[in-house]
């Protein structure tokens, strides 16, 4: 069913499409009752991380008018654009880890946890991804590989000792924290590797 305005001047329709782990997509067609013509059609793409883009149909536009500027033919390319996003999610960033043991290593005679992986110091874990492809295969998320670069850690990382035992962190933890304090840790190699989405204004998710 269409919203109406106040005055029962504009009737808008809208849709929309979530990925939560790679964009969203709206669009609202905005009918002129009163007049009964087409007022409006606009389509917004929001990724999670990174640029955006709307555009917008000219109602006016003929065949010579066709062009850049959010015209006829741009928001078609836009819709068909969000249209193969709906029809190939695989397209997507593929960040999920698997479960259980993953043998690396010489002929894989060792076995790493995604979870276990994720409390190796960021460098050792970053250099153990580097050469070993069985692990960015099965910990894309650990391993922060290319579309992965801003998902942060999942489960807990080491941050430091307590009394000879490893302090253990989240990245909900830090999400949580007073800003001023959130900003300090964030400056740190320790916390803005695990958690990208937290402490990176270019991670940072859009929705």
């Amino acid at each position: 069913m269409p919203s109406i305005d106040s005055l029962g001047r504009f009737a808008d329709f809208d849709c929309s499409f979530t990925n939560p782990t790679w964009f969203t997509a709206s669009a609202r067609f905005t009918f002129m009752v009163d007049e009964n013509r087409p007022y409006s059609f606009s389509v917004y793409e929001t990724f999670k991380y990174g640029s955006s883009g709307a555009d917008f149909i000219d109602f006016e536009c003929s065949a010579d008018a066709i062009g850049p500027g959010g015209t006829c033919i741009e928001t078609s390319a836009i819709l068909r654009s969000i249209e193969l996003k709906i029809q190939n999610p695989e397209d997507g960033p593929q960040c999920e880890n698997a479960d259980g043991d993953v043998a690396y290593g010489n002929k894989g005679k060792k076995s790493i946890t995604c979870a276990d992986l994720a409390l190796k110091p960021h460098k050792k874990r970053a250099r153990l991804c580097k050469n070993n492809s069985e692990l960015t295969d099965n910990c894309p998320g650990t391993c922060q590989v290319q579309d992965c670069s801003c998902i942060n850690i999942d489960g807990p990382f080491k941050a430091g000792r307590v009394g000879g035992e490893a302090r253990l962190f989240t990245c909900e933890q830090l999400a949580r924290m007073e800003e001023d304090k959130k900003r300090k840790r964030c400056e740190k190699p320790k916390y803005n590797v695990n958690c990208p989405n937290v402490c990176l204004f270019e991670c940072k998710a859009n929705f």
